[in-house]
This record gives C-alpha cells, sequence and structure tokens, in this order.
C-alpha cells in the first residue's frame, strides 16, 4: 500500500497524541488498497470540532453542524471529522440531527457503500467491518447494510452507487440493484444539480455507456428513447465535458435542435454548455466532408462548436470531417472576419461608407474567400470590394 503523505501522518500523529483516537477513512481508504493515489483526504476522529480547531493553525469551519473541520497544511486541505451517527433523514438527503461519538464502527456503518467504509490508522492497520476488501476484489458495488435503508437515508446514493459503477468498472450488487428500482421515485427529492453532477461524473468515466442503467433503472426517465439504444460508442469520443454531453444528447433527442436545448436547460447546465454541445449535437452525426461546408460552419458557428461537433462525429464512426478540419486550421485558411485580408476601416479609407451595407460588403468578401482561398489578399479584396459596390443598384 502507498504510503502516506507527510502532511497527512502529521494530522494523525497531531491528533493520537492530544489523545483522540483519529484514521483515514472512506474514499482515499478504497483508493488507497486499489493502489491508487487518493485525489482527496479525509480523516475520521473522534476529537470534537472545537477540539481539531484548537489543534492545528490554520482551518477552516467547513461543516460544523456535521462534525467537519478543514485542516489547511503545506500539502493541501484534509477533511477532518467527527465520529458520527445520523438521525433521521426527512428529506431523503439529510439528517435531521447528527450525534457526535468516539466509536469508529458506528461511523463506518452509516456510511454509503462496503468499498467506503473502511478505515486506515498510523500504523496501518486496515479496519473493514462490512467487508469493503472483498468487495473490492470481487469488483462489487454493495451497500452498507441493507440498502433500501441507505436508499431512503439519502436518495443521492442510488445515483453514486451508478456512478462508482462506471468510474470503477465494477458490477452493482443484485440486492443493491434492486433496492434502486423500488426506491427510485426517492429521485424526486434531489436536487437537479446534484442529479446532473452524477450523470456528467458517469459520462466522463472511462464507461460513459453506464450512464443507460441511469434510465434502466427508472432513476431519470425523461428523454429515455425506447427502446435505449447501446452506448458502447460513447467510449470513441475524447472524455472532455462538451464532447460527452453533445453525443449524450444527440441520442436523447434524436438531433432536434429544440428538444437538446430544452433538455441540457432541464438539467441547469451552464449556457456555453448548452450552446455547445447542444449545436455540436445536431452537427456532429451529419457533419459535412467538404472543406468549404465546414468553413461556412466555422464561420456561422466558430472553431469550438466545429471541433467539438468533429470529435462527436468520430463517436459516430465518422472520422473524415475531423481531418478536413485539422487541415483548415493547420493551413490557416479564412473562415471568419478576423481572418480576413482587409477590415472595415480599410474599407472606409477607400470611400466605403460606414453601417450596415458596409457589415454586408464584409460578409460577402468573407464568403468568396471562403471558396476562393487565394483572394484573401488585401489588394484583390479591395478590387472585388469595388466591384461588388458597382453591382448594387442605387436604390
Amino acid at each position: 500500500m502507498t504510503p502516506l503523505p507527510s502532511a497527512i501522518q502529521a494530522v494523525l500523529e497531531t491528533l493520537e497524541a492530544a489523545g483522540h483516537p483519529a484514521y483515514l477513512a472512506g474514499g482515499p481508504v478504497r483508493d488507497l488498497v486499489m493502489g491508487k493515489t487518493p485525489a482527496d483526504w479525509d480523516i475520521a476522529t473522534a476529537a470534537l470540532p472545537e477540539t481539531v480547531q484548537s489543534l492545528f493553525p490554520k482551518t477552516i469551519p467547513s461543516g460544523l453542524r456535521h462534525g467537519t473541520v478543514t485542516v489547511l497544511t503545506d500539502e493541501g486541505p484534509v477533511e477532518v471529522t467527527t465520529f458520527r451517527e445520523d438521525g433521521i433523514y426527512q428529506d431523503h438527503r439529510h439528517p435531521e440531527q447528527v450525534t457526535f461519538g468516539r466509536d469508529l464502527k458506528a461511523d463506518l456503518a452509516r456510511r454509503d457503500f462496503t468499498i467506503n467504509a473502511m478505515a486506515l490508522d498510523l500504523r496501518g492497520t486496515l479496519t473493514d467491518p462490512f467487508g469493503g476488501q472483498d468487495d473490492l476484489q470481487a469488483k462489487l458495488i454493495r451497500c452498507v447494510g441493507d440498502p433500501a435503508t441507505r436508499f431512503k437515508e439519502d436518495a443521492l446514493r442510488m445515483f453514486r452507487a451508478l456512478r462508482f459503477s462506471a468510474q470503477l468498472g465494477f458490477d452493482v450488487d443484485p440486492d443493491t440493484l434492486a433496492a434502486i428500482w423500488t426506491e427510485r421515485h426517492l429521485a424526486s427529492a434531489i436536487s437537479v444539480e446534484r442529479i446532473r453532477n452524477e450523470l456528467e461524473k458517469i459520462l466522463l468515466s472511462p464507461r460513459p455507456e453506464h450512464i443507460a442503467v441511469v434510465f434502466y433503472s427508472g432513476l431519470f426517465p425523461g428523454f429515455a428513447p425506447h427502446p435505449m439504444p447501446t452506448l458502447d460508442w460513447l467510449k470513441r469520443a475524447p472524455a472532455q465535458k462538451y464532447v460527452r454531453w453533445a453525443c449524450f444528447t444527440a441520442i436523447l433527442t434524436g438531433y432536434s435542435a429544440i428538444e437538446s436545448t430544452v433538455f441540457l436547460h432541464s438539467l441547469r447546465l451552464d449556457n456555453k454548455t448548452v450552446h455547445i454541445a447542444g449545436t455540436a449535437a445536431i452537427l456532429g452525426p451529419n457533419l459535412p466532408t467538404d472543406s468549404v461546408a465546414i468553413k461556412h460552419l466555422l464561420s456561422r458557428y466558430g472553431t469550438e462548436v466545429v471541433t467539438v461537433a468533429a470529435k462527436v462525429a468520430i463517436a459516430y464512426d465518422h472520422p473524415a470531417p475531423a481531418k478536413v478540419l485539422a487541415e483548415i486550421l493547420q493551413n490557416g485558411d479564412c473562415y471568419s472576419l478576423k481572418t480576413l485580408a482587409l477590415t472595415g476601416t480599410d474599407l472606409i479609407a477607400e470611400g466605403h461608407p460606414p453601417g450596415a451595407p458596409l457589415g454586408d460588403l464584409l460578409n460577402q468578401l468573407l464568403r468568396h474567400v471562403i471558396q476562393h482561398p487565394a483572394a484573401n489578399e488585401r489588394g484583390t479584396l479591395l478590387l472585388l470590394a469595388q466591384e461588388i459596390k458597382h453591382a448594387r443598384p442605387p436604390f
């Protein structure tokens, strides 16, 4: 098992030296047992929050109501939480009351899954009362205790089970999966933002196709096509936010621009994601391979949208547009007014009046250059502008 960072050892040593049992707990222990480096560090201790604050010079009262103090170290923040037992969950999300205690096993018993209910002390001794190591070896997501009870306490755990399955490549224990189906109605207690975050983590995981299980389980019935198509092809798309959302949206909404926007807005995604992913969902599956057509799309939608759309096309086993796009960008071809060889100021200096007609003239020049790249030269464009000006009717 990977040795603990010096900062984590120091926090554990400080708590123990003050007479308070302390353990690394939850996700970091799971990661260490799997041979991974934890992204976050969580410590469970018998010390009360005010005691933790008194023992360390730099702390943040990040969750005092639930016993959590963030200790700031030279190697990053460490969340230190007092052993606790949760009271009744009235809203299927948060306990009405939290009782602090000194019993590690009671603290582990309230956690969601066995693989997240292990603790490690300073000497490397592992406490695993619910078989987390065995479930890691079996690659199994299993609730601590009765799964229906766990989900009634916190309905978000249903989504977390499926998310861990996607991220780790584990199966969900049959009893746990059955309880998700039975308690699926509790999903209405979860905020849209929380659901969106879990869906996004699944989409960005190594197994984005597992997101279909969310629909099979009845957790998110809206927009699901019937029957749900296979989503294995999602893995062909890079694990990038806009790309994966665009691919998923394309499947769910059948390439409808209106439905794509409605779907993404319903998850309260930010406006930029709605615009990029929603537009790429429509463009990507049918992206043209003609250079001129792609440059027109670049002119209309911008580089970021078309780049995402090209990656969506790759996921649809249509790689040609991405190659054409790469050539356009590498060659520095003109497809926007920013790269046109003359500006509105140049045209005004040549006697063209400012205003809307000037904008129309610039766009005509741009369309010509997209069709004829060699024409993107100042002198050539000035001559063309004069031709266009004289070709216009006087009224």
